[in-house]
């Protein structure tokens, strides 16, 4: 800027002087009412105390003859470009509102080079600062002689000369007057003796009079000269003599510091609200900014300077010399943006040796401080690792567009902090609910040859290392040995995943107080997905293993390969929240394979075809536990020696994107739903990361269950007897949010849903009933009371149509605090009715003793469940109740239907007990214990699994909907839903899970799990 122009900013900034100093005179005039100025239209204060309303702030800052703070921008008009109108930034709002790359910041007004007063007159120049509320003075003025260094001010104000080439900065010398008073010694006294001197005044017509001769070149004789002499404003005069009659300038060729802490108080000893930072110079601001200590190589970035053991979820703030562009600095946080732009500032981590940059947010300290900044990381850090930080002379200038003088770097490591998670998948995941004094979800890992988080170090040997796909030709993204906890492998199948920092609570009590349930929901990837990074993942492409149809989402049947790939840093697509490099890109079949051939969904090629080749999975069916390279292998699934994941991103120009097939894409895993009942919410997290995306809130959540076509949460709730129903959908408007709410009985507790999705069966213990709600109008339809006592557990098996007996009916059955089991037989009912939609008894052997929980078979086609209890001995037990003799086909409840007469016994049904696992009484080859003897829960592995198939669909009710693929009903068009191996049976006196081998008894695995309640496979009910 030249003297012309500051020149012009000195003839705006009189006029505008006069505009905001001249309404204080209201305050001195008692009798002139007094104008409403800046402060005034702040509403709130004390009542009848009209010089002191609202929060007690700086509200002007100015040389005389221009404003230095609030901050100034133009207005943005309708069309988002800067108008005409000058606005102060009051509020960050205000700033992000009309901040773009083309409107910045309006610079400072600066001094002039000659002593002048407003006016053009010579004398001293001064720096004004006006306050809302009146000044205590005490708390800016000293009266101790020590700080006549300070000149005279005791700190909570701080008005500094900042030597751009030494960084030396010190008080500017002079003298600080609030209402006209300042500290003088006292003549009358021998010693150095300071008191507060009214030096200046004002009268009621506003004239001001010198009253001590040692104020003489006090700032007078202009318009509005009166009102440097308010007891709202404190005025500072340069005098590096001692004579405020030899007129001076502030310090030329420096800038020119002002500091308002939260030490200024107001008459009422308040603070101000709000401290302020801004700078300005003497003549044309030419000074280009710094990072405070640059040239002593210990810049103020903090954390920095070699710092160690940094908090990983840290923000860092950065000092400058003066005040800065925000824009040029970085981009506003916003939660919604993922995806912030570089400018100014650069972060870059080194992980084993490799250094990548970091995502970032940058935003002044508040609206009052831009000579501050906040650095925020898109993401957090890894834990110990190296963060180099950087403030870049290319793109960060002052306010006043000079460019920062020098690019200041320093570095930090970060220390523990929070683990990161990577965890695998379902089917080959076991989710864990814990309880006790360590709440959280953990994670049981079915593969063990994944690349998720892990123990890099020998404490917990990654089984990684025996994967055979390891250093494979071909395969993409390569597959190579973890070097840090975040891609280093789990420890193998059947053990806890652990996350960076080695716990195996990968979500704990910092997040939840409690864990009741766990369900599995819809595919991530319906939401979260490389679409808008990699077209080659569009869902045109996207496969069902089982049917070779376009199948939009990741499907149950096929786990990624590995399960799961590796964590990256920084993510390779943060915008859409994934961390993770993508499955291998699917096998390549010979050239014109058909797509669909033996379950097997493979990639076509011509000769030269558009879809790059890819090798056969090596890692298939074997022995898990093998150290043997010619054994080791996976216990399998439905689709074997082949790799799932979508094509590469394709180069520059991007060629159209041809069919080339694939089954699992990024986000891997589902929606996974936590009630935790001490604090009344249901988490929603992602099964993979172990992030939490939403909570829900409920009056008293108990139990819930995901409905067969993954588009209802059913949640009961306790006390006001409700069941709430959230969408699941994630095609639906209102996704996760609550759409519908039930009445049933006193007390609801567990619920479970038929597998065709016909009715949710819901519990009321208080009131000893079951309620049945209708699946597609989710109304009440019944309630039904016989053979219940106190109920507390429930399970529901699939409508019989052409498999088991061909009942056409359905079975529930709801396990009693007496260890008796209820058996509940569907409709339809009435004339000509083949069930009687209610409980028809409790079969013989159907008591267990210490019974706490009942599971259905999803494997038996006739209708079985599983029961948790001890034996006659009180030893752990799992046992199997199975309907094993029935009339084959629908059986009418009338002996008269027809017109012939049947027998009594025309619908006698007989239920036995067909296996048991543990205890004294073991039906198996092997007859292994249980580690305990409190079985609370169990579940299946989904290994091998047909998920992907069509649902069976109820020929009773036409209206209802079903998913597309991956349905929750145990029966599939032409098989079961799913072929387990073993079951896994939670102890809750011991903290163990037993992994039971179901054909032989074997106890093939104890996992140590303190606190463990819940065993969540995705058919849990």
């Amino acid at each position: 800027m030249n003297e012309t122009a500051v020149g012009s900013v000195g003839f705006a900034g009189v006029a505008f002087l006069r505009g905001v100093l001249r309404p204080l005179r209201g305050v001195v005039e008692k009798r002139r009412p007094p104008r409403e100025g800046l402060a005034d239209k702040v509403v709130g204060g004390t009542a009848g105390d009209a010089n002191n309303r609202g929060p007690f702030k700086l509200v002007l800052a100015s040389t005389g003859l221009g404003q230095i703070y609030p901050y100034r921008i133009a207005e943005l008009d309708a069309f988002q470009l800067p108008s005409t109108k000058i606005i102060d930034i009051t509020s960050t709002d205000e700033l992000k509102l009309n901040m773009t790359g083309a409107n910045g910041v309006v610079p400072p007004a600066v001094w002039g080079t000659t002593p002048k007063k407003p006016g053009g007159d010579p004398g001293n120049q001064f720096l004004l600062l006006r306050f809302s509320h009146d000044l205590r003075i005490s708390s800016v003025l000293s009266a101790l002689p020590a700080n006549r260094n300070n000149s005279g001010l005791t700190g909570a104000i701080q008005i500094m000369q900042y030597d751009p080439m030494s960084e030396s900065q010190s008080f500017v010398k002079g003298r600080a007057f609030v209402g006209g008073k300042t500290y003088y010694d006292n003549p009358s006294t021998p010693g150095f003796d300071l008191e507060l001197v009214q030096a200046v005044s004002v009268d009621e017509d506003g004239n001001v009079t010198i009253k001590d001769a040692r104020a003489a070149g006090f700032p007078t004789g202009f318009t509005g000269d009166g009102d440097l002499v308010s007891e709202k404003t404190l005025v500072f005069i340069p005098d590096f003599d001692e004579d405020m009659t030899t007129f001076e300038t502030f310090p030329v060729g420096q800038v020119i510091r002002l500091l308002v802490t939260s030490s200024v108080m107001d008459l009422r000893d308040k603070p101000v609200v709000e401290e302020v930072c801004t700078a300005t110079t003497v003549g044309a601001d030419t000074i280009a900014p710094q990072v405070l200590g640059f040239s002593k190589n210990t810049p103020e970035i903090t954390p920095g300077n070699g710092e160690l053991g940094v908090d990983p979820t840290t923000t860092i703030q950065v000092n400058f010399s003066k005040p800065i562009q925000p824009f040029d600095v970085g981009q506003f946080f916003r939660p919604g943006n993922l995806t912030p732009p570089a400018r100014g500032m650069a972060l870059n981590v080194t992980i084993a040796n490799h250094t990548s940059p970091v995502l970032y947010y940058a935003d002044p300290r508040t609206a009052s401080d831009f000579c501050t900044f906040i650095v925020r990381p898109a993401f957090f850090f890894p834990g110990n690792i190296v963060v180099q930080v950087s403030a870049n002379n290319t793109a960060i200038t002052s306010i006043a567009g000079v460019k920062l003088g020098l690019t200041t770097t320093t570095q930090f490591q970060t220390g523990k902090g929070p683990g990161l998670v990577n965890a695998p998948v379902a089917p080959e995941a076991i989710y864990v609910g814990r309880g006790g004094t360590s709440p959280g979800v953990s994670v049981i890992d079915c593969n063990g040859f994944g690349q998720g988080t892990g123990d890099v170090g020998d404490t917990y040997p990654s089984r990684l290392k025996m994967n055979p796909n390891l250093g494979a030709p071909g395969v993409n993204p390569s597959l190579t040995p973890g070097l840090t906890n975040m891609d280093a492998g789990g420890a193998g199948i059947f053990t806890l995943t652990r996350d960076t920092n080695l716990s195996t609570l990968l979500i704990d009590s910092s997040v939840l107080a409690g864990v009741e349930d766990i369900h599995i929901g819809p595919p991530l990837d319906k939401v979260f997905n490389n679409e808008n990074i990699n077209p080659n993942t569009t869902r045109a492409n996207q496969v069902n293993p089982n049917l070779g149809t376009i199948a939009w989402g990741n499907t149950i049947s096929v786990a990624p390969v590995p399960n799961p790939p590796k964590l990256v840093f920084p993510p390779p697509n943060p915008g859409q929240n994934i961390w993770c490099e993508e499955p291998a890109v699917t096998s390549s079949g010979p050239p014109w394979v058909p797509i669909y051939q033996q379950l097997r969904i493979m990639t076509n090629h011509p000769p030269v075809g558009p879809c790059a080749v890819s090798p056969m999975n090596r890692l298939g069916r074997g022995d898990p536990f093998s150290d043997q390279v010619t054994s080791v292998g996976i216990y399998g699934g439905s689709v074997q020696g082949i790799f799932h994941g979508p094509q590469p991103q394709p180069g520059t120009p991007q060629p159209p994107t041809p069919f080339c097939a694939y089954t699992s894409r990024q986000q891997i895993g589902h929606f996974l739903y936590v009630l935790d009942r001490q604090r009344r919410q249901v988490l929603i997290v992602n099964s993979n990361r172990m992030q939490v995306l939403e909570t829900i809130k409920l009056s008293d959540p108990y139990d819930m269950a995901v409905s067969p076509n993954l588009r209802r949460l059913a949640v009961t709730n306790f006390a006001p007897g409700t069941v709430t129903f959230v969408d699941t959908d994630p095609q639906s408007p209102t996704f996760h949010t609550i759409v519908g709410e039930t009445r049933v009985g006193d007390g609801p507790t567990q619920c479970a849903w038929q597998p065709q999705g016909e009715d949710l069966l819901v519990l009321n213990s208080t009131g000893s009933s079951m309620s049945i709600i209708g699946g597609a109008d989710l109304k009440l339809r019944k309630t039904v009371t016989g053979q219940l006592n106190r109920p507390i557990d429930v399970g529901v098996t699939s409508r019989q149509m052409g498999f088991g007996f061909a009942t056409g009916t359905y079975f529930a059955y709801v396990l009693n605090r007496d260890g008796s089991v209820a058996v509940f037989e569907s409709g339809p009912d009435g004339t000509n009715g083949i069930g009687f939609d209610d409980f028809v008894g409790v079969p013989e052997q159907a008591t267990f003793r210490n019974g706490r929980r009942l599971m259905a078979d999803t494997t038996v086609q006739a209708s079985a469940i599983w029961v948790g209890h001890t034996d006659e001995t009180g030893l752990g037990q799992v046992s199997h109740l199975e309907l094993t003799s029935s009339q084959v086909g629908p059986i009418p409840i009338n002996a008269g239907a027809g017109g012939f007469i049947l027998p009594p016994t025309f619908r006698q049904r007989e239920w036995t007990i067909t296996g048991r696992i543990g205890g004294r009484t073991a039906s198996t080859p092997i007859k292994d214990t249980l580690s305990g003897n409190s079985p609370i829960d169990m579940t299946f592995d989904d290994i091998f699994n047909n998920g992907a198939l069509t649902d069976q669909q109820s020929n009773q009710i036409s209206n209802l909907i079903y998913a597309d693929h991956s349905g929750k009903s145990d029966a599939k068009v032409g098989a079961m839903a799913t072929i387990p191996r073993f079951l896994f049976v939670a102890m809750g006196d011991t903290g163990k899970i037993d992994i039971m081998e179901l054909d032989t008894g074997k106890r093939i695995k104890t996992i140590d799990c303190p606190g463990v309640k819940v065993l969540s496979g995705y058919w849990r009910q």
